[in-house]
């Protein structure tokens, strides 16, 4: 019988956590590419494994008659819910809140199994322990070898299943694994039944409960929710700059629970205050990181969010193991655990965003972590390390916060306005510097649009929508034979609508709520513009989709959907751009802003246009470009006269198409690694 619990252990918690990545990437899409849909997706899993826990909890307080009773009803209800499906549910109760679609979604699609596999550990150690000498069942052994299936389930997605299995296929292999899981644990609740002394007894737990100090809980749910505070907040950040993939969900999370397995594995493993030297540093960096990220090369921002994420959780992990309680606690320690990570995750994915127009969780857990490190510096023997370290840990404290005021002051002192929602945070900055003087709209840290302050410059299209841009001379191209018919993914300060007339028609599509709202309330490019201009909220592709075959294709279309400093992946794929040219006409124009600090999406663009037969223009346009910022275009088209266009030709960037290799994204395959500016060969 141990054979097999330890098997149906580490089954469970292979499928645990390798579904958690396939979630992420298959509901990313419906909600624009956006890092905090896999904020949210954590956010479920968090609930869901305290529901598990409180299940267990509350299971063990009856006869073991009952527990397998209820339990195997449970899984039995689970089998109705395979082979496993994901269709998005959309409640529309708030624009605000998407985060309650992902939920639901989620919850229809896994939350009984989810919930079923979570309790697994618990349920099955409660079980072999009724039977077993009070040595051998009281080991930490069914919760190391969970952890160690853990990590093996999230190490292999991006590595084994990702490369080589479409979506489908991983869905129908992990389906086929659950029912083996799911037999496993009816084979051995079959053997407990045979045993007629097991199926009589109480575990009693209530009891125990009780004698726990209620502060000693607060204080492990603190150290728990700062944990996955942190966890979550960084895995936010270093998805801002690139898409959010299922590697940068993954390499936290592993380092996650890799701190969680050596702190309790070997108690000893966690040095206080070299760990504590280790995390202000890194700390420090993350100041500069928070607001200029383009001061770091991509390696580097990795690295440092890696230092401070491992150091960090293993303060939050070292504690709580060396606080760790009797074995006959166990259930009740991992129970308060889990309530930590639960507001955690609640803090991060729905809180943070209702109240903060920045990301200070990020901060907020940093400086959480030092406190508890404070905390707990009473326990050296020698009063003058006592001292020494007491100071030198305030100090750290006061220096952390001293300079994120400082630098935070300083990123914030052209602040016009400021909101943050789901999907991210918006700023509108007025710029008078020497001969700068314009309102910007900056996402995350990346300008996405500006407009002259000036009355009689404020028509003129600026940064990198500006008439020497690549976009600028296509429409300027176009309009001289054409009305523009132009549909744009993606709205920004609306500044394309610059270059409508009368008898123009603009079609903009747009995920972000606020994004519409501070278009019209800040900027005036909508507002003056002559066009017939329409909005339609939504994910671009999926309303593009939706469009009525009937009305007329574009001429042009414009795919400018940035998320900070990325376009999300779903909108490259060959899928998507068989539908964005459905939806223009035969000599129509697809242009791309590809401008990216870390990713070259050129390769990506370059497959695409060979698949579906189609020529490319490159443009590239420098700094010192007037009224414009650095930009890179690109057209796609099948129209002769626009490819031999002698003003397009004469501006485009020759050559470098040329000297490109071929990457096609499909929505079942898509890899980044290839595209990113610093190669490293590690990646």
């Amino acid at each position: 019988m141990k054979k097999i619990n330890l098997l149906t252990i580490f089954i469970s918690s292979f499928l645990l956590f390798q579904i958690q990545p396939l979630l992420g990437k298959i509901m990313t899409p419906y909600f624009g590419g956006s890092a905090a849909t896999w904020t949210s997706c954590m956010f479920f899993f968090q609930t869901f494994l305290l529901v598990g826990y409180l299940y267990s909890h509350s299971l063990s307080k009856l006869t073991v008659l009952n527990q397998i009773k209820v339990h195997s009803a449970l899984i039995i209800i689970c089998f109705l819910f395979m082979p496993l499906s994901v269709e998005l549910y959309q409640l529309n109760l708030s624009e605000e809140l998407p985060i309650l679609d992902v939920l639901t979604t989620l919850f229809f699609a896994v939350g009984l199994p989810y919930t079923l596999l979570s309790t697994t550990v618990p349920m099955l150690h409660k079980w072999y322990s009724l039977n077993q000498s009070d040595a051998e069942s009281k080991s930490y052994y069914f919760y190391a070898l969970s952890n160690v299936g853990a990590v093996l389930g999230l190490i292999s997605y991006p590595f084994l299943i990702e490369p080589q299995l479409t979506i489908g296929l991983q869905q129908t292999i992990w389906s086929v694994f659950y029912c083996v899981y799911s037999f496993f644990l009816l084979f051995i609740i079959f053997k407990i039944f045979s045993d007629k002394k097991l199926t009589s007894k109480t575990v009693k737990v209530g009891e125990l409960v009780t004698k726990l100090p209620l502060r000693l809980q607060a204080y492990w749910t603190l150290l728990a929710l700062t944990g996955v505070v942190l966890l979550l907040s960084i895995t936010n950040a270093m998805t801002q700059n690139i898409p959010p993939v299922p590697f940068l969900w993954i390499l936290p999370l592993v380092i996650y629970l890799t701190t969680y397995i050596i702190s309790f594995s070997n108690v000893n493993a966690y040095r206080r205050w070299l760990t504590g030297g280790v995390f202000l540093l890194s700390a420090l960096c993350i100041v500069f990181l928070y607001h200029t990220s383009t001061m770091f090369d991509l390696y580097s921002q990795i690295i440092i969010y890696c230092i401070a994420l491992g150091s960090g959780c293993m303060i939050c992990h070292g504690e709580l193991a060396k606080s760790a309680p009797k074995e006959e606690y166990l259930t009740n320690f991992y129970l308060t655990m889990s309530v930590g990570g639960f507001f955690g995750g609640l803090l991060v994915s729905v809180v943070s965003p209702l109240i903060f127009d920045e990301f200070l969780e990020l901060p907020i857990s940093i400086f959480l972590t030092m406190v508890l490190l404070l905390l707990n510096v009473k326990e050296e023997k020698s009063a003058r390390h006592l001292k020494l370290q007491q100071i030198g840990g305030g100090t750290a404290v006061a220096l952390f916060l001293l300079l994120f005021f400082m630098v935070n002051s300083a990123y914030k002192k052209f602040d016009v306005y400021s909101t943050r929602n789901f999907y991210g945070t918006l700023t509108v900055k007025d710029i008078n510097i020497g001969d700068i003087s314009e309102r910007r709209l900056v996402d995350g840290i990346t300008s996405h649009g500006a407009q002259s302050l000036n009355e009689d410059e404020k028509h003129l299209p600026l940064a990198y929508f500006s008439h020497q841009s690549g976009i600028g001379l296509l429409l300027n191209s176009v309009k001289k034979a054409n009305d523009l018919n132009m549909g744009i993914i993606g709205l920004g300060t609306g500044t394309l609508a610059a270059y409508g007339d009368a008898q123009d028609s603009i079609t903009f599509y747009e995920l972000n709520p606020d994004v519409i709202r501070v278009a019209g309330s800040h900027f005036s490019y909508l507002s003056d513009t002559k066009a017939q201009v329409s909005t339609i909220l939504g994910d671009g592709r999926l309303s593009l989709s939706k469009r009525d075959p009937e009305q007329a294709p574009f001429n042009v279309f414009v795919v400018d959907a940035f998320s900070s400093d990325s376009i999300p992946k779903h909108l490259l794929t060959i899928e998507a751009f068989e539908l964005y040219w459905q939806n223009l006409d035969k000599d129509g124009v697809l242009a791309l802003h590809i401008s990216n600090n870390y990713i070259d999406l050129l390769p990506v663009i370059k497959a695409a246009a060979i698949e579906l037969e189609t020529e490319l223009i490159y443009f590239s346009q420098g700094t010192n470009a007037e009224e414009g910022s650095s930009a890179d275009w690109v057209l796609m088209t099948k129209n002769r006269d626009l490819l031999y266009d002698k003003a397009l030709l004469n501006a485009s960037t020759r050559g470098v198409i040329e000297n490109t290799n071929e990457l096609l994204w499909t929505d079942n395959f898509s890899s980044i690694a290839p595209l990113l500016k610093t190669k490293w060969e590690l990646f």
